[in-house]
């Protein structure tokens, strides 16, 4: 079984001053979410697209002419169309924060605030309300907040349903079982078994699961998990990591807690982290405005005309004609050790090139070495990492889940997000590894995983210094013209859903060539380097390709994140190479340098594996990696 692919972005905010507001702006094609319960007042739009709701067990369709309302102590569970994106803003206010707004001003009263309607149907409200939460997505000072706050209530008192202030709907419930609830939120790391709450309140477990529910809106195994999801929203904004978060508060694996916390949120624990971290771009479709976000086009964003920090150009002769050979003989001597960990629940199989040094000097800096789309580590990883390895950097390459010998279902699925996951994993991994320094840890991307190598490192505080090698940072329109057009880009959409659709409703999963001479159901026709043997068709690389892949593909754009990265970079590519443009418009929105190293002539496939430009690369790289990972 799998999911259908899910595209996201998000930007929260939550003010210094108030750590418990939250407030969000995002876009998401995520179909549904479980049953979760609200422990704040939750108001919130769709500015495109619509949603079902249920709630307080009635079906609601969400339009973007509507204010959506939930009540603390409430559940509520969303539904979308199929495949459909949609962008929305929410606000999440504490009880005693709305207490203490909606009583502003007004002699006496105490209780809950109770709101009874779900919808509010007015367009001037939803529009209001969006004015006002981009506002407060904005850097603002704390008086500034309340006011912001204080307006957006007033503007609601004007709708809500009379008799708006009530007693605590918690008052009514037993002590017994208020201690169970009390008692799951304060160990939410704890397996709690049923048997335990019900030795702890004498209740039966029927009848305490029965009460619990109708008393608290979900049975004490849900509410539960609803305060780990809480707790790891703090941990997450810590930094801690995921597996880490996952141990931490007792979820069975981290593949459990990414599920759980995504089912209850609305987006994965990655996302919420990238949202906390900055605002990023949302599609082309659902353009937004979002003040201090670091999202608007102002002149701090837009490319700039400037002299790049090192931009030498070599000619093709020069390079190509470099013999140099690749491995243990190029220059120092190095080991290579098997390693596994853990990534999204899956294990991942690499191997650590550690130079000689570390038994003499100890710890050294280490990279993650990534390939080319629909690789696998024996390729071009392993040539670059042997490079680096032999320069006395250790390196690490490896097989992403699903591909060569890591696990994960389905196989051959060229997923970015997932991708850039296992290199936040490889690099929490290389931290932790006695040989390796774990404050001085790099990333070398080659072609498209150069892509997701930055959506890793704006997640990843592990993750010091970037290189990329004929990096493939493409753009929505590269990719449209590369495929043959928009029509082109809908139909290989369509093929993802499809095979997904096959695969859930009949649990086949039609593979087809990567690559090929002859079969012109490849991907790469006739296309070198991957055809040949003596080059990337190696025996271990089972040259497959799984077209679920294309929807998570085709909408994966690395652009955004070009003024978010913090950590340096160095770039070596040639204008022969794939996509140059898509490396000059990044560079162009980077908020620092980066370094640059142009070879002229040189094609994509010589940088994969040929001597030459291989030796000219590394040597560039490998200086780059010394000087930012000391």
């Amino acid at each position: 079984m799998t999911k259908a692919t899910t595209t996201e972005t998000f930007s929260i905010r939550r003010p210094p001053d108030y750590p418990d507001l939250e407030f969000v702006l995002g876009q998401s094609s995520r179909r549904t979410s479980m049953r979760h319960l609200h422990d704040a007042y939750r108001f919130g739009i769709v500015e495109s697209g619509q949603w079902s709701s249920f709630y307080r067990g009635v079906h609601y369709d969400v339009r973007p002419e509507h204010l959506q309302i939930a009540q603390p102590g409430e559940t509520s569970r969303c539904e979308f169309p199929r495949a459909t994106a949609y962008a929305f803003r929410t606000v999440s206010i504490p009880i005693e924060a709305m207490r203490e707004l909606w009583l502003s001003g007004q002699a006496g009263g105490s209780g809950e605030i109770v709101l009874a309607d779900h919808l509010l149907a007015s367009r001037p409200l939803a529009t209001h309300f969006a004015r006002v939460h981009q506002a407060l997505m904005g850097q603002r000072s704390p008086l500034e907040v309340s006011a912001l706050l204080q307006e957006l209530v007033r503007v609601l008192r004007q709708w809500a349903a009379p008799n708006d202030i009530g007693p605590s709907s918690e008052a009514d419930a037993p002590s017994a079982l208020a201690f169970a609830r009390d008692f799951l939120a304060a160990h939410p790391e704890r397996n709690v078994t049923l048997r335990e709450l019900s030795d702890l309140t004498q209740l039966s477990g029927f009848h305490l699961t029965r009460l619990f529910r109708r008393h608290f809106g979900l049975p004490p195994h849900a509410f539960q998990n609803h305060c780990r999801v809480q707790k790891a929203k703090a941990l997450l904004a810590g930094g801690m990591p995921q597996s880490a978060i996952a141990s931490e508060l007792g979820f069975a694996d981290q593949s459990h807690f990414i599920r759980t916390f995504g089912r209850q949120v609305g987006m994965t624990p990655l996302s919420y982290r990238k949202g906390l971290f900055g605002a990023r771009t949302l599609s082309k479709n659902v353009q937004y405005a979002i003040a201090g976000s670091g999202l608007e086009r102002s002149s701090t964003f837009l490319p700039k005309a400037r002299e790049p920090h090192m931009n030498r150009a070599i000619s093709a002769a020069a390079v190509l004609g470099t013999t140099l050979a690749i491995g243990p003989a190029a220059a120092g001597a190095f080991s290579v050790e098997r390693v596994t960990f853990q990534s999204g629940g899956v294990q991942i199989v690499g191997d650590l090139y550690l130079p000689e040094e570390v038994g003499q000097e100890g710890p050294v800096p280490a990279v993650i070495v990534t390939g080319a789309w629909m690789t696998i580590k024996e390729q071009m990883p392993a040539i670059y990492a042997r490079e680096m390895a032999s320069r006395g950097i250790a390196a690490l390459a490896f097989d992403f889940r699903s591909w060569g010998e890591s696990g994960g279902e389905p196989r051959s699925v060229e997923d970015p997000v997932a991708k850039s996951e296992d290199i936040v994993a490889a690099a929490e991994f290389l931290a932790g590894h006695p040989e390796i320094r774990a404050d001085a840890i790099g990333g070398l991307g080659v072609c498209a995983s150069a892509a997701y190598m930055v959506h890793a490192a704006v997640h990843s505080g592990v993750i010091k210094s970037l290189g990329f090698v004929a990096p493939g940072l493409s753009t929505p329109e590269i990719i449209e013209t590369n495929v043959g057009g928009a029509e082109a880009v809908a139909a290989l959409i369509e093929t993802s859903r499809a095979a997904a659709a096959e695969l859930e409703e009949t649990g086949r999963n039609t593979l087809v060539p990567a690559a090929s001479l002859t079969d012109h159901r490849a991907i790469m026709f006739g296309v070198p380097y991957y055809t040949e043997p003596d080059r990337g068709l190696v025996p271990e690389w089972d040259n497959t390709f799984n077209p679920i892949s294309w929807e998570a593909w085709l909408g994966f754009d690395p652009q955004p994140f070009a003024p978010l990265l913090r950590q340096p970079l160095f770039v070596v590519h040639s204008e022969a190479a794939a996509i140059p443009q898509g490396t000059h418009q990044f560079i162009a929105a980077m908020e620092s340098e980066a370094g640059q190293l142009w070879l002229e002539g040189v094609e994509q496939f010589d940088f994969y594996d040929r001597p030459g430009p291989v030796t000219v690369a590394s040597d560039a790289l490998a200086r780059h990696f010394a000087a930012t990972l000391q």
